[in-house]
């Protein structure tokens, strides 16, 4: 028997529910099996990337430790701004949004791959 929303029944811990034969998924699994499908079917136009606007990053860094595959990298120097900076390997980013939820300089992260704006090292 499995449960429609792929938890074990109220009161249940999740160890028991799959003793018992209830599939539990959990988002890593989820988030895996996004990106393995995106880079098996060359679907790199669904799974775009975010992008960091280089002279709007204010190198506040909340990104860095949020984002769950670690595609966010420092920028050698300085940006127009004359402050530290950081840019997102595109090949690696998964497209789950989380940089632009805790990014708290407004229009920093932009989601679309946009390498006109995001310098690389």
């Amino acid at each position: 028997m499995i449960n429609p929303l792929g938890k074990a029944p109220l009161g249940f811990p999740a160890k028991l529910g799959r003793e018992m034969g209830y599939i539990i998924l959990d988002i890593n699994f989820c988030n895996i099996f996004l990106i393995n499908f995106c880079k098996i079917f060359n679907l790199r136009e669904s799974c775009m990337a975010y992008s960091i606007v280089t002279n709007i990053c204010e190198g506040v860094a909340d990104c860095v430790p949020a984002c769950p595959v670690a595609c966010i990298h420092p920028g050698e120097g300085k940006n127009t701004k004359g402050t530290d900076w950081f840019w997102i390997d595109f090949d690696t980013c998964i497209d789950c949004g989380i940089c632009l939820q805790v990014c708290p300089v407004a229009g920093a992260i932009l989601p679309e791959e946009r390498p006109d704006l995001q310098s690389i090292p």
